[in-house]
């Protein structure tokens, strides 16, 4: 009787870790589903922000930190996609979030270095009020 309770629990816990891998799986799909979307609006924005900034902010920054979006953002997260699209068992599920998470901290860090460093001091709270 404990040996077909034993079975009985080492198959529902094959189970359910099958299943927690399955939705992994279909969590980490879900997010490369939505990858071009967010590397298109973001091109949109890399390309308009240094225009609407460029009269005001030093010029050399400005291409500098469209450079670094562009490869280090965007360029990576279509190759990224690309290569997600053409072999998803090419790595595993963790590997997959791991670099799509790279990606996303390399957007954080450059959008948060154009919000800190290119707006000028003198008009710092304009955007606030």
């Amino acid at each position: 009787m404990i040996n077909i309770i034993k079975n009985r629990n080492k198959k529902n816990h094959t189970a359910s870790t099958e299943l927690k891998s399955e939705i992994e799986k279909e969590q980490v799909k879900l997010l490369f589903d939505q990858v071009g979307m967010a590397i298109s609006g973001e091109a949109l924005a890399v390309t308009i922000l240094p225009i609407a900034l460029w009269s005001v902010t030093n010029h050399e920054l400005l291409i500098i930190w469209m450079i670094f979006t562009y490869v280090f953002s965007d360029l990576y997260k279509s190759m990224l996609l690309f290569y997600y699209n053409k072999q998803p068992t090419l790595f595993s599920t963790e590997k997959w979030l791991f670099l799509f998470n790279l990606g996303v901290v390399s957007s954080g860090l450059a959008w948060g270095f154009a919000s800190s460093i290119m707006i000028p001091a003198s008009r710092f709270c304009e955007p606030i009020f």
